[in-house]
């Protein structure tokens, strides 16, 4: 059952039970409102359509609450002649409950039958009150922890401990390779050094003394 509902300029479709956003109407918290612009009304025995209203059909609402939107920045601007203005706005709305509809030919929702809770401490059935199995009751251990018990521990698969072992071959494979190049790029540098031999040539050109370019007389 639902109905499509004119209010604040604006079309909405509700049903019992709902909470509805609509624009600001008069009332406190808890009062009850009626809307009398319904346009349209689904029942399970048809579809009644106004003209533009359904004829003494109502929708009973109850106020919710009272509140605003969230503020609207409003600038207005005109180039050339320094005009600005700047304000703010929050629109005010009420939030209803739609309790129920009203009109002829429409009935009252039907109520569904609820259950009583059952409570944990009462007896299972077929089991007396005064009889020994109500009173002791028997442990019972669940078939997943008897199969768990059962079965035997499994074992770690062997891929484990051959990637382990792979991973150690690689370890120390990568070392060895380090070490190796350190050993050559030592070598290296130990043959690039300058020998003995050219370390004194170099001091005996240091001692050489200077030689003394002739100079040409100014008479000649």
């Amino acid at each position: 059952m639902y109905a499509v509902v004119r209010t604040g300029g604006k079309q909405y479709r509700v049903e019992p039970g709902q909470r509805l956003k609509v624009e600001k109407l008069p009332g406190a918290i808890g009062d009850t409102i009626e809307l009398t612009d319904v346009l349209m009304v689904a029942t399970d025995e048809g579809v009644t359509i106004g003209a533009p209203t359904v004829a003494d059909t109502r929708v009973v609402a109850e106020v919710a609450e009272q509140g605003r939107d969230r503020k609207v920045d409003v600038f207005k601007y005109k180039s050339k002649i320094r005009y600005r203005r700047f304000a703010g706005h929050r629109q005010h709305h009420t939030v209803l409950l739609i309790k129920e509809f009203s009109g002829p030919g429409i009935a009252p929702p039907k109520k569904r039958p609820t259950k009583a809770p059952e409570s944990k401490d009462a007896p299972e059935k077929g089991m007396e009150a005064g009889s020994p199995e109500a009173e002791v009751p028997t442990p019972v251990e669940p078939e997943a922890v008897v199969e768990a018990a059962e079965r035997p521990a499994r074992k770690r698969p062997a891929r484990k401990a051959a990637a382990k072992k792979a991973t150690k071959a690689a370890k120390k494979t990568t070392t060895s390779a380090k070490k190796a190049a350190k050993k050559t790029t030592t070598s290296a540098k130990k043959a690039t050094k300058p020998t003995a031999a050219k370390k004194a040539a170099k001091k005996a050109a240091k001692k050489a003394p200077a030689r003394k370019r002739p100079t040409k007389d100014k008479g000649d």
